[in-house]
């Protein structure tokens, strides 16, 4: 305004748009410029957290309801209610532990607070022509409890059926009393530092594929628990080294098959043929599966595995599994007599004869392991006689003198195996000596 033929300027505090207004004064002395401010935005409404709460989180989410004609907001938390500036133009606040700006009616406490403190906070509305209230300050107080975090475990995985194991955990808010927490029950638990625990996992824990849950407990009353991170089981991958029986008749009845191997685990399933058999878990080294009639039926080889599920898991590899046909039963041995001592080095050995054989395999050794037991067998290794002969009597060569021997007989026909009889053993007489 113009007083005493003197330009003179309105001013107020710094606000962000200002109006030019020419005036003609009534006086008739002149024009003048005059600058105001445009209207201030209404204050945020705050939300969370609830003014005078206890007990929060030490990285709180705040949120505040929406202003009209608000672009952004702007932001202050301090431990000082005095330190908050309310000039509305404020950007800055010495004494604030948080002061800044986001386009959203939230934000996420960006650090962790103090615990058991008292902080006080207050948002403003802005946009590029207006300045904003500021909201009523709030206040709330941050919780006394150390609540644990969990960031990673060592290792992350096992196999199921594995041997117990020391899980490592890392994190942070880790105290002596910790403990952590396989699937909710608690584990030994080893304090390291504030960042580290070790927690025996027994071979009990990891029998069963899956997801485990992993957590830290700090007791009362300071505690809480922490965040869960997943500890994978995975199921290996089965491998077969043996079976027993390895062949059975055709025709037969059904039985028990025994499967050795390794990566067994509750869960593995035998198969014959491709075809899931009623499976008993054993050991990790052993299954025991029953196999029906049906499936040995036939004279065939069928072929063996075992089926780990997932999680993990997979098939083995294959074991062949042998079908034979139908067999003569064994004939009984007759001389020399069983255990008998002082026998010649030329015995003559004598069974009896089968009904349907139409020759006779005869097999001796000095150790009774040497002999073979499948009905197809034809030669031996370890034996120092074997042969064939279509009677019932069979004289050996020259034997080697105060020695023994083992021996065994099967029948056989055009068509048809035999089973070897029971082993025998006799001891020839020893040199210089005559029966």
């Amino acid at each position: 305004m113009r007083r005493g033929g003197r330009s003179a300027t309105a001013k107020v505090r710094s606000p962000l748009l200002r109006i030019s207004l020419l005036c003609a004064l009534a006086s008739g002395l002149g024009s003048c410029t005059d600058t105001v401010a445009v209207v201030n935005l209404s204050p945020p409404s705050l939300v969370t957290p609830a003014d005078g709460s206890t007990n929060q989180s030490t990285t709180p989410i705040y949120s505040w309801m929406p202003v009209s004609g608000a672009t952004y907001y702007w932001f202050m938390v301090t431990t000082n209610a005095a330190a908050l500036p309310r000039n509305l133009d404020a950007e800055s606040c010495s004494g604030c532990v948080i002061s800044g700006a986001t386009t959203v009616t939230s934000f996420p406490q960006p650090s962790a607070l103090s615990r058991g403190t008292m902080y006080y906070w207050q948002v403003a509305g802005r946009s590029p022509t207006q300045l904003g209230e500021w909201s009523a300050q709030q206040s709330f107080t941050t919780t006394n409890d150390l609540v644990p975090s969990i960031t990673s475990l060592s290792p992350a995985g096992a196999l199921a059926g594995g041997a117990a194991l020391t899980l490592s955990v890392t994190g942070t808010g880790f105290l002596a009393s910790s403990v952590v927490r396989w699937s909710g029950s608690d584990r030994t638990t080893t304090f390291r530092s504030g960042t580290q625990l070790q927690a025996s996992i027994p071979a009990s824990d990891l029998t069963t594929a899956g997801e485990v849950d992993v957590t830290v407990l700090n007791p009362a009353p300071r505690g809480g628990t922490s965040n869960a991170v997943k500890f994978s089981v995975s199921n290996p991958v089965p491998l077969i080294t043996s079976l027993s029986p390895d062949r059975v008749q055709a025709g037969g009845a059904a039985f028990t098959l025994t499967v050795t191997g390794t990566g067994f685990v509750t869960s593995s399933v035998v198969r014959s043929g491709g075809s899931d058999r009623t499976t008993t878990f054993r050991s990790g080294t052993q299954l025991q599966a029953f196999i029906p009639a049906s499936d040995i039926a036939t004279v065939r080889t069928a072929t063996v595995t075992v089926f780990n599920p997932a999680r993990g898991g997979g098939t083995s590899n294959a074991m062949t599994f042998s079908v034979t046909p139908p067999t003569l039963p064994p004939p009984s041995l007759v001389a020399p007599l069983d255990g008998s001592i002082n026998q010649s080095t030329t015995p003559v050995f004598s069974w009896t004869a089968l009904s349907g054989a139409t020759s006779y395999r005869i097999m001796l050794a000095t150790s009774a392991a040497a002999l073979p037991r499948h009905a197809e067998a034809e030669t031996c290794a370890g034996c120092v006689m074997y042969g064939a002969t279509t009677a019932t009597l069979f004289t050996s060569s020259a034997l080697s003198p105060g020695t023994t021997y083992y021996w065994q007989v099967a029948a056989r026909s055009a068509t048809l195996f035999g089973e070897w009889s029971a082993q025998r053993s006799f001891t020839t007489i020893a040199a210089g000596l005559t029966r």
